[in-house]
Parts: C-alpha cells; structure tokens; sequence
C-alpha cells in the first residue's frame, strides 16, 4: 500500500506571463503535478514594485512568492500546511531568490504593500485570511485574491468586497479568477481568536476540545471518528500514536486511557487545535508535532496508532496521503503494535494492508463506515 516515492520531492516549471519559475513539489501537496492555474493567474495579474513589502497568505508551491522576489519585493510567505511551507523553501531556492517564511506562532509582519491570498474551500478560513490581510497591509495597500469557481472564489470575492469595499476583477480564465482591493485607511483591525471550544460525546463522556476553522469536522465530532474512538482498544501503559490528530479528541482520549500520546498533523492550526485540547484537559504526558504524515516521528516506535485518514486534497480526491498513513503506521509500530483506523466503507484499505500488517479485521462497521485493526509482524 506504499505511496511509490511520497517523500520524494519533484521538480516542475511554470511559465507565468514572460517568466518561467521552478517549483518544487510532492504527493500530498493538492494537485502536486498539475498546473496551478490560481498561482499562474495570480502572478500574470498582480502589480509588485521594487521594494514592496508583500505578504502571501498560502503560499502553496512558492510560485508567487518566488516570482514577487525576482521582481525586488521583500517577501514574507506562510501557510498553514507544513508541505506548502517546504515547497516554498524548494522553490525559492531553486529560483536563487529568498523570503522570509513564518513558523506557526511567528508574529505577523505588519505596514505591507501587497497581500496575496490563493484560496482554499473553506469559506470560514477565506474570511480569516482576508481579515489578517487587512491587520497586515497598510491604508492603501493592496490585496489581490485568486481562486477556482469550484473553489468558491466568487463568494470570496464578496466576503473581500464586504471588508475592503470596492474591488475589481482583474483576470478569469479557466474556471479561475483574480480580484484586487485597496485597503481604506478608516478600516478598523481587530486581533479576534480563530479558536473555540467545543463539548462532544464519546465513549459515554462529554469531552471538551478546541477546534477552529481549518480544523477537520470543527463544530462536530464526526461520526467515523467517533466509532474509532469507541472501538479502538488501548491498555493502559501503551503508546499511542494520534495520526492526523485534528482537534486532538483521539489522543486525549487515549491520555485519559492511561497512555503516552504523540500528536501529529500536517495543519498547523489543527496542532494549534490539539495543543490547546490536551491543555484544556490538564494533559501534560503528550507530545504534539507539526508533520508531513508520520515523518517528524519515523524513528520512534508506538504500541497503537490510531487514525482517521484523509482522503480529499483542496477540492479533489486524493489517496496518497491516506495510503502513506499505513505505510507509515507499519514503520513506527513496534512488532505486534496495532494499527486502529476507520474509513467510508467504499475505501477498502484491507485488502493493500495484508502485505504490511500480519492480521487484518473489521472490528466495527455499519452502512457507512469500518474500523480495521491491523497487527504489525512479529
């Protein structure tokens, strides 16, 4: 069930107006080897002059950010995935150009030029980044937003004209748009946290956790992750893995088991998330990292790991990542370690896992969902 090469970076070239940017990408990044049209639009459509201090909100590939450098901007490029933070590092070193990329917990630059934002779906996370667009910029800095139809970048160019006024189109084509707007010096800035606190019910116990926006399942616990939790068998004392950990349910649930729990996620705001879980629960024997899969732990061994993997990229499906979750599940479980994890019963992760794991059964499964247990060789 292996991903033949995840963790191999690619390189691609981009053809953007009368430039060509070398980007760097990967499996696990949404639509790693097709062209970013959003990106490329982006880039034909913005105006950046030397010196401008330019901020770029989802940084993705790198592509804007790198084409902004050769221009003679002073670039600052974040995001919240921690692949689109190393694809942008790959890029920018592949251009010869540098920027400076903000870690989870930097403080924002403030008095920038230029923003730019590629959106992703989610509309709720679409609106926190035009907000931190306007704490960001200068009256009379510019914000430029692109984005997919399919993506909904009409709404965001609502929610952006909603904050900013007036905006202008300046580019579609290919189901993709570009809009730009003038930040208003009157414009009121106010530091909000993204993050609440929630109560959800599992195993017969209400559970208070803390989600946010860009958090899987934020305002629910949804339902596959609940028969996980309510299937999944831990003796106290083992070591629990939290694969994709979200909003941190499974792991602190795991630490109320009795259990070392190790955290990992590729969101950064779903680490964010997870820290404050575990803190709100007065768990303190936990570990939570900011990981590409299971990589920021592949030379550690666990007992159990449980997940829930994903399987949907941007607005796409995508298994890649979900099929390195076992992958990597085998490689840090100790011999006789299980793997716990529940999936759409249309995704039959069973019959790829036999070559991995010694013994694999559905412990749980209803009209929609499974949850397969799986022993590591001994």
């Amino acid at each position: 069930m292996s991903v033949t090469g995840y963790y191999d970076w690619r390189e691609f070239d981009a053809r953007v107006g009368d430039r060509t940017i070398r980007y760097a990408s990967k499996p696990g990044l949404p639509g790693w080897d097709e062209d970013d049209h959003a990106a490329r639009l982006l880039g034909e459509s913005i105006e950046i002059r030397p010196g401008d201090r330019l901020i770029d909100l989802r940084c993705g590939r790198g592509v804007v950010a790198a084409l902004a450098a050769q221009r003679g901007a002073d670039v600052t490029a974040l995001d919240d995935y921690i692949l689109a933070v190393e694809a942008t590092r790959r890029t920018l070193a592949l251009n010869g150009v540098r920027a400076s990329i903000l870690s989870p917990g930097d403080q924002l630059p403030s008095g920038c030029d230029v923003a730019v934002i590629v959106i992703p779906k989610n509309r709720e996370v679409v609106r926190q980044l035009i907000d931190t667009a306007s704490a960001a910029l200068k009256p009379g800095g510019r914000v430029y937003l692109a984005g997919a139809n399919r993506s909904g970048v009409k709404s965001a160019v609502d929610d952006l004209a909603a904050v900013f006024g007036w905006v202008t189109t300046l580019a579609y084509g290919k189901g993709h748009r570009v809009a730009t707007a003038t930040r208003p010096a009157s414009l009121e800035v106010g530091a909000s946290d993204i993050f609440r606190q929630v109560e959800v019910e599992a195993r017969g116990e209400v559970w208070r956790v803390v989600t946010g926006a860009g958090v899987f399942s934020r305002d629910h616990l949804d339902e596959g992750t609940r028969h996980l939790i309510e299937t999944m068998s831990i003796q106290a004392g083992e070591s629990l893995l939290d694969l994709g950990c979200g909003c941190g349910i499974v792991g602190l649930v795991g630490a109320r088991l009795g259990n070392h729990v190790t955290c990992v996620d590729a969101s950064a705001d779903s680490v964010e998330a997870t820290h404050r879980t575990l803190s709100t629960n007065g768990v303190r024997d936990a570990e939570v990292f900011w990981s590409d899969c299971a990589s920021a732990v592949r030379d550690r061994q666990y007992d159990v790991v449980a997940t829930n993997p994903p399987f949907h990229q941007g607005v796409g499906t995508d298994y890649d990542v979900a099929r390195q979750f076992v992958d990597d599940a085998a490689a840090v479980l100790r011999p006789g370690g299980r793997l716990v994890l529940v999936a759409n019963r249309f995704l039959r992760y069973e019959r790829d896992m036999a070559g991995l794991f010694a013994d694999v059964r559905v412990i749980y499964e209803d009209g929609r969902f499974r949850v397969l247990e799986a022993v590591k060789h001994g």
